[in-house]
């Protein structure tokens, strides 16, 4: 089974428990190739939030070391209400290449006007995240058994609006001016994954997950905590057609919060002429 490519890391957005898709390892696409991967998943279930959430993904192989993915995400709730918007662009480079051992670096931006991204939480939030994945394949096809360690530091920035403080004008006096007000924090993300291929074009991913978040304003204090663990199971329909699935349980530092997702989509590879 070929390697799943960067496309994967940006794919499901669940805009309402802010976790990205998981059940996959990372890769830079061959250059030329487009992948287009559109996913529709339930999210939060068991949580009063309970909701639709979609994405579409868009990759292209600048070079066989560099792919660039824009990701389009939306989400409402059961009954179709209160739709919400987000998008993010990722930059994926590989770092390491042989047969059994891969580094890739990424960089991803994302923003969301109301705050329910992959990353954002906050209304107008602009959040830059780069990671690294150290990937362990017993062969370059990942045709059998492998581990991966995904290790992600979102930076958050965000504006919370207008506060009014005194200045002074070019004679010395006291005015009032108004400036906007700025936060900003960085979280940590954690993942490590592995993967076993059944048979030819039939792989499951066991994933488990730790975030620690708000480092910054916490810092020598007690941070958040989020964990996950998901099962993935990702199916070569044809050469370059993959359906891909994943059940994940979110469990917040409050474990009686914690809800689920389900997720399927698909991948689509279109070299171009």
């Amino acid at each position: 089974m070929k390697k799943i490519s960067a496309i994967c890391a940006a794919m499901l957005v669940s805009l309402f428990a802010n976790n990205a898709f998981a059940g996959d390892t990372v890769e830079p696409l061959d250059k030329g190739v487009v992948e287009v991967a559109p996913t529709v998943g339930f999210a939060n279930i068991t949580d009063e939030n309970t909701g639709w959430a979609t994405s579409l993904a868009v990759g292209y192989g600048v070079a066989d070391f560099l792919t660039i993915t824009a990701n389009f995400e939306m989400g409402s709730d059961v009954a179709l209400a209160g739709a919400d918007w987000g998008f993010d662009v990722d930059l994926l480079t590989n770092l390491l290449d042989t047969d059994n051992f891969d580094i890739d670096f990424h960089t991803d931006f994302s923003y969301s006007p109301s705050g329910a991204t992959i990353r954002a939480a906050e209304a107008g939030e602009i959040v830059i995240t780069p990671g690294f994945e150290f990937n362990f394949d017993t062969d370059n096809e990942m045709s059998g058994f492998g581990a991966y360690l995904r290790a992600d530091l979102p930076i958050h920035s965000w504006n919370l609006g207008k506060e009014r403080v005194i200045g002074k004008d070019a004679e010395g006096n006291d005015v009032i001016e108004e400036k906007d007000r700025v936060k900003s924090d960085v979280d940590l993300d954690l993942t490590l994954g592995l993967y076993y291929t059944i048979m030819e074009g039939n792989q499951l991913f066991l994933e488990g997950g730790l975030t620690v978040t708000n480092m910054a304003k916490n810092l020598a204090k007690e941070v958040g905590k989020e964990g996950f663990v998901s099962l993935g199971y990702n199916v070569e329909l044809f050469e370059n057609i993959e359906l891909v699935s994943e059940v994940k349980v979110i469990i917040p530092e409050e474990t009686d919060d914690t809800c689920g997702e389900i997720t399927v989509g698909m991948i689509f590879d279109l070299p171009l002429l």
